[in-house]
């Protein structure tokens, strides 16, 4: 649910906005944000848009479109007609880290169509604004904080094909002068997390838990760390750097560091449960580095200011689960 500072911290507009992964949960929070600034936007996805309208509701300025693809022929039209003010890729397949994930659709949907995305906007509508969402999977994992000049070495599939977009986008703004935000985001969650990802399996093992649907949480490996954010706050930092006189890079991230027992007592805590008492942990061993954001820039340049913390993010997503 967008929060009243989402909304009262933009101007209104009547800009148009293409965002593509529309139904995931950046998207989903983005066209709430966007459509409460009076944008109209035209969401993008490959799955049933009916979904996205049940989330979102009914709105005149929401446009949904069902496509095949991310990919240059597929937009092609639908970008000619809109002629959009801005253009959020967020489409992305991030649900492995191995290099066993090497198929062709993997690749295709993680580095061939965000490229796709900026020939659209060179050869068809070059006062588009574009923002990207790239990965701290770019980034080599030999020291704990990381920020815009950390070096780019990538240890999976994923973080490689963002790589391969980073430096290219960066070599078209430089070449042609096209307006390209990257953004570099790191762990993010909300209540519209997939079931596939580590947040949404905790949330939802507290609630099945409490509703005595299961008596345990089996997990991998509660010292893993990460650098958890809002969603939410993501969002609002995207169109915060889509507002600047210049396209840059940015750091998307908390600053802080956490652990996976971290969000465990967290939202254990929340019900008044000892995880301790529930959860198991398989000890698999996990020998990479906790990476840390630092999003000084990204503060500095448009004055971003998070309003969600850890805490009360997780909660929000442990009482989603409970009220389903």
């Amino acid at each position: 649910m967008l929060s009243p500072s989402m909304i009262s911290n933009g101007k209104m507009t009547n800009k148009i906005a293409f965002i593509t992964g529309s139904s995931g949960q950046d998207g989903i929070l983005l066209s709430q944000l966007l459509l409460s600034r009076e944008y109209t936007v035209v969401a993008l996805t490959r799955s049933d848009p009916t979904s996205l309208r049940k989330i979102i509701g009914e709105h005149e300025k929401l446009i949904t479109k069902k496509v095949k693809s991310y990919f240059y022929a597929a937009l092609k039209e639908i970008f000619t007609e809109h002629q959009p003010d801005e253009l959020y890729h967020l489409a992305a397949q991030s649900d492995s880290s191995g290099v066993e994930n090497l198929s062709e659709d993997y690749l295709l949907a993680n580095a061939q169509s965000p490229i796709d995305c900026l020939r659209l906007v060179c050869e068809i509508h070059p006062d588009c604004k574009v923002f990207l969402a790239l990965s701290s999977e770019m980034f080599e994992k030999s020291s704990k904080i990381f920020d815009e000049s950390s070096t780019i070495n990538p240890s999976n599939p994923y973080g490689a094909a963002k790589a391969y977009v980073y430096s290219v986008a960066k070599l078209i703004r430089e070449k042609s002068n096209i307006f390209i935000v990257c953004g570099i985001l790191f762990s993010h969650e909300s209540i519209y997390r997939k079931n596939t990802f580590l947040s949404k399996k905790i949330a939802a093992g507290v609630a099945n838990i409490v509703q005595g649907k299961t008596d345990s949480l089996t997990l991998h490996n509660l010292s893993g760390e990460r650098d958890w954010s809002s969603a939410e706050d993501f969002v609002s930092a995207m169109q915060l750097s889509m507002n600047l006189d210049q396209a840059d890079d940015y750091v998307f991230a908390s600053g802080v560091l956490r652990t996976v027992e971290d969000f465990c007592h967290t939202a254990f805590s929340h019900v008044d449960l000892d995880y301790q008492d529930f959860v198991q942990d398989e000890g698999i061993i996990d020998r990479s580095i906790g990476c840390i954001g630092n999003p000084n820039k990204l503060v500095n340049a448009t004055g971003w200011q998070p309003q969600i913390d850890f805490k009360k993010m997780v909660c929000q997503m442990v009482d989603h689960e409970l009220n389903r």
